[in-house]
């Protein structure tokens, strides 16, 4: 059975017009050079896409990765708040060569926790996280505990610990991390804002159709056209 997908009449897609100028004038791409991608449905098979890239050599870690989505993917909206407790509680113990390959589950990796896991897997450099015009930094779900602001600095940074539990399975926040993760900064964009600064090595789309109503799917078409398919 087809999932039920957002009406039409709820959201307004962007011109055609307004998606080639961000891809263009904001994110520097050239439909005469398309970038090499590929189309997904859904934002898990970008993981395990990212990791066959990785095991072949074609993409060498840590990279920079811009994430531009009205979701930041870390594991809150739509599948709860599981994962991010999953990682910090039992997937961090394990040493990263062991952090490749998570559990395909709504409380492990899922379309909404997969940037989180790539993090754990300790795949980024840097987290771009492009989002939504209408959101700010008060509303977008983005696990706060999981980001460390130094006083003076002008970004953020993603600092994932490893923490342990109370008797009822709550984890002990006030208690000194167990591990701390090597920090990443944590940059974020409005989408109105972004501009790249400098080419990109891969383009991927994922079509979310739960968050994406029909009205948006001529838009595909348009955002591949920069995409040379692999």
């Amino acid at each position: 059975m087809a999932e039920k997908r957002p009406a039409d009449d709820k959201y307004e897609p962007w011109t055609e017009d307004r998606v080639r100028h961000f891809l263009e004038a904001q994110c520097g791409l050239d439909r005469s050079i398309p970038r090499p991608g590929r189309l997904f449905t859904e934002h898990d098979e970008l993981y395990w896409h990212l990791l066959d890239l990785i095991r072949q050599g074609q993409l060498r870690t840590p990279f920079e990765i811009v994430h531009a989505d009205a979701h930041a993917d870390m594991g809150i909206v739509g599948m709860g708040a599981m994962p991010c407790h999953n990682i910090k509680t039992k997937w961090l113990a394990k040493p990263v060569d062991d952090r490749q390959e998570p559990p395909s589950d709504p409380g492990w990796l899922n379309p909404g926790s997969w940037l989180l896991f790539g993090a754990a897997a300790r795949w980024f450099s840097q987290i771009v996280y492009v989002h939504h015009f209408e959101l700010n930094t008060q509303s977008i779900d983005v696990p706060l505990r999981l980001l460390r602001h130094d006083h003076g600095a002008t970004e953020d940074f993603l600092e994932l610990t490893h923490r342990a539990t109370n008797e009822h399975g709550l984890i002990r926040e006030n208690a000194p991390p167990l591990a701390t993760e090597p920090a990443i900064p944590f940059l974020l964009r409005n989408v109105l804002d972004y501009r790249s600064t400098g080419p990109f090595d891969f383009v991927f789309l994922t079509q979310s159709p739960r968050y994406t109503p029909p009205a948006a799917d001529y838009l595909i078409g348009v955002i591949c056209s920069y995409i040379a398919s692999r």
